[in-house]
């Protein structure tokens, strides 16, 4: 017996030296010490999280539970304000998005030798990063990741790097001609992108503050999401002949941009490409544009006769045109000058964000073709007071009126049968809204919020209601539970001051007894 016990701590001793002191977590990883980790299919380990707060200085261990570091995960090292200096093993091959995104101290970080990807921002917001050296092994470069890093003055590259380039303050992959990141500390108020490049990466100029003019050559087909977001001081821009496709809010938040020129070559846009321009006034193009048609402030896909966006500038009342079948995702994002909107009955689909934050929006009557409406599409018009959705539109999506805030009534299709997640989220002056018979799900904090929501009875068929579906309903006092229920999930904590209806013996009642509510029996 005693030889036996000795094995068994021989073995447990070199499981230990092996395998490090990892304890397996309950979403597939594993900890050990101030690391999570995943181990990969390969062999190999990812670093998913960091939870060492206080060491300024780190070394990055080249095995964690017996397994070789091969990446650093998205966001893992993402928020520590307190890492100074770090440093990377040779092993690791890939650094995913954002993983030292906002370490705000970094000075220094020493990238391995045989690091091949840096994915999208993955040093964003390291403002006292200045310099870096990138090794001859990288190939891949996703979105900025020295966007934000406003002290950074120099990236080193080896005069014969095989994928990268530093042409003046300007990082480019060389196979695919594209300009990677701009050095936001150049500070020079007007810049040429060099002629060749062929790609304006996302966010490549994002937050270039100083910028004021920039010239884009003819060999520019594609400006990527985000590529000039944040250039407050643009004022006016000169797409170049031989662009092909603009990226979504490729110009986001140039507050000073008055002025745009599209030329006959772009074919492809993206969502609003222009949100947030508070100046912009004027869109330049041919009238006879092979793609696009410039009217009344709006700017219009004709092939698939789309709204892209309105000027933010645009208003008090916006008429869209007949023959106008999809309202794009943002196209009228931020617009709050505009207090009513005439949508023609041709209209078919409201994507995600199309009235987002249009805040003396008061009128707009959807019209009876109307099939989808978007997520979030018309969150936060605070001087909304009425909805009534057609008949016809079947297909609503998450957080579609959420913080309404002076929404009253809305009208639901009859047909409808799921309510999503955040529908109503905080619609604190909801009085009134009809929950139709043939829903069977109403989403997660659907009704968060309703504070002016006094009675409602939900529908015989309806048979889960998700997590806090009805939380910080305040001045609800009655609320009809069917027998249909089978499910609810936390979906009215500290309500104790409801009548709650329900049927003798259904899911319902012991919920409600369980939970110690006050129930009632119709």
């Amino acid at each position: 017996m005693k030889r036996r016990w000795t094995l068994a701590i021989v073995i447990t001793a070199l499981m230990v030296t092996c395998m490090g002191f990892s304890i397996a977590l309950a979403d597939g990883g594993y900890e050990d010490g101030n690391y999570h980790y995943l181990p990969l299919p390969d062999g190999s380990a990812m670093i998913e999280r960091y939870d060492g707060w206080t060491a300024s200085q780190i070394v990055i261990p080249d095995q964690i539970g017996g397994l070789f570091v091969s990446e650093i995960g998205p966001n893992a090292f993402a928020d520590h304000e307190e890492l100074v200096s770090v440093s990377l093993p040779d092993t690791i091959t890939i650094i995913a998005s954002n993983a030292f995104d906002r370490c705000i101290s970094i000075r220094e970080i020493v990238l391995p030798d045989h690091l091949t990807t840096l994915g999208d921002y993955a040093f964003a917001g390291c403002m006292t990063l200045e310099r870096i050296n990138l090794p001859d092994s990288l190939k891949y470069v996703s979105a900025n990741p020295f966007w934000a890093c406003e002290k950074l003055k120099e990236i080193r590259i080896s005069a014969s790097h095989p994928a990268l380039e530093m042409i003046g303050s300007a990082l480019c992959l060389k196979p695919e001609r594209k300009l990677v990141t701009y050095l936001v500390s150049d500070g020079t108020a007007s810049y040429t992108i060099p002629e060749g490049i062929e790609v304006v990466g996302a966010g490549a100029f994002r937050d270039c503050k100083k910028l004021k003019s920039i010239d884009l050559p003819m060999s520019v087909q594609l400006i990527e999401q985000y590529a000039f977001a944040g250039c407050d001081a643009l004022t006016v821009i000169t797409l170049p002949e031989g662009l092909h496709l603009l990226g979504q809010h490729a110009f986001e938040n140039c507050s000073s941009l008055r002025s745009v020129t599209i030329p006959n070559s772009l074919m492809m846009i993206g969502v609003n490409p222009f949100i947030g321009c508070s100046k912009l006034k004027d869109i330049m193009m041919d009238a006879n544009h092979p793609a696009f048609d410039w009217q009344d402030g709006m700017l219009y896909d004709r092939t698939e006769k789309q709204l892209i966006f309105c000027l933010k500038t645009a208003g008090p009342t916006v008429i869209v045109r007949e023959g106008t079948e999809i309202l794009g995702s943002s196209a009228f994002s931020q617009c709050n000058q505009i207090e009513a909107v005439l949508l023609p009955n041709s209209l078919k689909a409201i994507k995600a964000h199309a009235f987002y934050r249009c805040d003396r929006l008061k009128a707009i009557v959807l019209p009876d073709e109307l099939t989808s409406i978007g997520a979030s599409a018309f969150y936060d018009c605070g001087q909304l007071e009425e909805m009534i959705v057609p008949e016809s539109c079947v297909q609503l999506a998450e957080g579609i009126f959420g913080e309404c805030i002076s929404l009253k009534k809305v009208t639901l299709p009859s047909n409808l049968d799921f309510l999503w997640s955040y529908l109503f989220y905080d619609c604190m002056s909801l009085e009134e809204v009809n929950i139709p018979s043939n829903v069977t799900v109403i989403g997660e904090y659907a009704f968060y919020g309703c504070s002016n929501l006094k009675r409602l009875v939900l529908p015989e068929g309806l048979e889960r209601i998700d997590f806090r579906a009805f939380l910080s309903c305040s001045g609800l006092t009655d609320l009809t539970l069917p027998a249909s229920i089978t499910e609810i999930d936390e979906a009215f904590p500290w309500q104790n001051t409801v009548l709650y209806h329900v049927i003798p013996g259904s899911f319902a009642e012991s919920y409600c007894k369980e939970e110690g509510l006050k129930v009632v029996y119709d």
